[in-house]
């Protein structure tokens, strides 16, 4: 069994303004959502092995809001480039290649790609994953090499508008 978290990065800054895609940073409200997310991620006690997020400055300052509240290191978040802009099947093969020994991956990016990946590995869709929003998948595989798609059953889906009872 393999776990797989996608968390889109919270609302950024704007893009009009002089800085590259890359560059821009969360907004002050996306810095208050990703601490909210990895409160409730923390609740859930939703530690992953493996957190890999894109190189964009909003990606990266989430994961590392969220890896703060659930107690991951870090100097153990790892920054993919092939995140950032990813298709859905680009980060299908790239999940394909993790290790085996890996049982829950955690990553932080981008929609489209995250919300396509979502929708071609479960058996649920989601319309749009929300800035800051997570869904958590369970995958009946012993080894990533074997994720293919429809194989995954929500775990939970949730994000920083939701209300919670």
């Amino acid at each position: 069994m393999k776990t797989l978290t996608l968390l889109r990065h919270a609302k950024s800054k704007g893009k009009d303004g002089p800085l590259a895609d890359l560059e821009r940073p969360l907004s002050r409200g996306g810095k208050e959502a990703a601490s909210r997310m990895g409160q409730r991620l923390a609740e859930k006690a939703l530690v992953p092995d493996l957190l890999l997020t894109s190189p964009a400055r909003r990606a990266v300052g989430t994961a590392r809001r969220v890896a703060k509240k659930i107690g991951f290191g870090k100097k153990k978040i790892r920054q993919l480039d092939g995140i950032y802009e990813a298709s859905a099947e680009d980060l299908l093969t790239m999940l394909r290649q993790l290790d085996a020994a890996c049982d829950h991956v955690m990553l932080v990016g981008h929609n489209p790609g995250f919300t396509e990946l979502n929708n071609l590995v479960n058996s649920f869709t989601i319309d749009q994953i929300p800035t800051c929003g997570v869904v958590c998948s369970e995958l009946d595989i012993a080894a990533w090499s074997e994720l293919a798609e429809g194989q995954g059953r929500l775990v939970f889906y949730d994000y920083p508008g939701q209300s919670r009872k």
